[in-house]
């Protein structure tokens, strides 16, 4: 959940935009590779209120999405399959002015 507004009030849900989750995802194994999708994109839409002199800005909308063909491959380079590796995934957040609403 993110703030609508710099001021926004724990205990005012319409204060507040939710992201919805996406369906969980499973990777393919194939020798040591793994692939599986490992960039997520959030997109925020925002809209001025207020005067022109005193913009402040409060935000509409927010969607995740998973762009197509983002996998990557992954290979596990321990020598020892129990051992654990960082894999590093990818989020981009993009905000966009929603004139329309």
């Amino acid at each position: 959940m993110v703030g609508r507004s710099g001021n926004a009030k724990p205990h005012f849900f319409s204060d507040w935009a939710e992201i919805e989750a996406l369906e969980a995802v499973t990777g393919t194994w194939d020798d040591d590779v793994c692939q599986f999708p490992s960039v997520r994109v959030v997109e925020v839409y925002y809209q001025k209120i207020n005067t022109a002199s005193d913009p402040q800005y409060i935000i509409t909308d927010m969607k995740l999405i998973a762009p197509k063909n983002s996998n990557n491959n992954w290979k596990f380079t321990r020598p020892n399959k129990n051992s654990k590796q960082k894999f590093t995934p990818l989020v981009t957040i993009n905000f966009y002015e929603d004139e329309d609403r």
